[in-house]
């Protein structure tokens, strides 16, 4: 009888990356779920960055943009 195997799925987090205003990345901040990133977008992220750099950008596991807060 064969056991069936069970692996742990890794779970992806999202992530978001301050665009500077020079057009390169410089931050980048893990979050367990979409929810959580979007609203450090919206209220933090936006607040921390806003004349410092270009655009907040969100990205899933997969390294896949998801949305762009523009900054300027």
């Amino acid at each position: 009888m064969h056991g069936s195997k069970t692996t742990a799925r890794r779970k992806r987090s999202w992530f978001t990356v301050v665009i500077g205003l020079d057009g390169r990345p410089c931050g980048r901040h893990p979050f367990p779920t979409k929810g959580a990133a979007l609203r450090w977008i919206e209220r933090e992220g936006t607040a921390l960055f806003k004349g410092k750099a270009e655009r907040v950008e969100l990205y899933n596991g997969r390294k896949v943009l998801m949305y762009a807060k523009e900054l300027t």
